[in-house]
């Protein structure tokens, strides 16, 4: 499937999936019947040439048996008139017929690149609607959880100077979950970590007890992780041409998008940011649209296209030695 197509997908809301699925499915339809329909003319078409064939065949004969009358009749006798006037009438029945038949032909080769043309869109449309159902709809997720990269914590835990914020620092603007249901903070040598949750599955509490808020949990447990959308803070800044995954967007108009500071899974179930406390709060509203809201580039890559000097090329020069050798051999040789 073409990455473009496919990254429109993955950003498909549930309602606009459905949509586009009916759709596909609408052509896919379309399609069918087309290409019986024209399958059927095919059949009909071939019949037609059979027919107009065997025409032509007792035509042809007519016409060959009437130039050899024509051949062996006196020009001066009564009959020669009478018999020229048949074999002309021949001749153009026989020509006439094969100018039908190349029609026929023709209308039929037609026919074919229309079966062919359809056959084509029907296999992509096909593949597309197969890539469609495989597809989990995006959806905003009501659970955040914000890490740091392993870099960040091996930075903060060596005490080593970095941009990264420390996790006390993230905890106190954007933790809001329970201690006593998803444990509670505790001092480390430079930071602080989270305890082990005190009660076992207490994802479970949010999912029964506070179905529908927004929980943000900052470094939690793997249980609620993997059922969160996942900010992980980088050390540092960074630029990406795929926003999404590893499908990178081709010229478009000559440009290339560039995005700062922000990378996106597929199934935005993890968003990459900077260090600084902006990107951090732009990562955390995108993880609360579900990836939804339009990301714009910080910049735009400008394909340059430069003329190439065709005296220059290794191939222009071999060619103007062959030229020059094949002059002075018709001179000498």
């Amino acid at each position: 499937m073409n990455p473009a197509l496919l990254l429109v997908f993955l950003l498909l809301t549930p309602t606009q999936l459905r949509e586009d699925k009916n759709t596909l499915e609408d052509e896919i339809d379309f399609l069918e019947k087309r290409i019986i329909e024209i399958e059927k003319k095919i059949g009909e078409k071939d019949a037609e040439i059979n027919k107009k064939d065997l025409e032509l065949r007792g035509l042809f004969d007519e016409y060959k048996r009437l130039k050899q009358d024509l051949r062996e009749t006196d020009s001066t006798g009564n009959d020669y008139d009478a018999l020229s006037g048949q074999y002309d009438e021949a001749k153009r029945s026989y020509n006439n017929a094969i100018d039908q038949l190349e029609i026929l032909a023709k209308d039929r080769k037609e026919l074919f690149t229309q079966l062919s043309d359809s056959n084509l869109e029907f296999q992509l449309k096909t593949h597309d609607l197969e890539n469609l159902e495989k597809i989990k709809p995006r959806v905003p997720n009501n659970w955040i959880s914000i890490t740091l990269s392993k870099t960040c914590q091996q930075l903060i835990n060596a005490n080593m100077s970095t941009n990264c914020p420390s996790y006390s620092q993230v905890v106190d603007v954007y933790d809001n979950t329970i201690p006593n249901i998803s444990g509670d903070f505790i001092p480390t040598e430079f930071d602080v970590k989270r305890e082990h949750p005190p009660i076992k599955e207490s994802w479970k509490y949010y999912n029964l007890m506070m179905k529908g808020e927004k929980i943000i949990a900052v470094d939690p447990d793997a249980e609620f992780m993997q059922r969160s959308t996942i900010v992980e803070i980088q050390s540092n800044d960074f630029t990406t041409h795929s926003l999404f995954g590893s499908h990178v967007v081709s010229f478009v108009n000559g440009t290339i998008p560039i995005y700062k500071n922000i990378k996106i899974s597929d199934s935005c179930d993890t968003i990459l940011t900077a260090p600084d406390f902006e990107s951090v709060a732009y990562a955390v509203q995108v993880a609360k649209s579900g990836c939804m809201d339009e990301i714009k580039p910080s910049a735009y890559i400008i394909e340059k296209n430069t003329k190439i000097n065709r005296s220059e090329s290794a191939w222009y020069q071999f060619e103007s030695w062959l030229k020059e050798m094949k002059e002075k051999c018709l001179m000498l040789c």
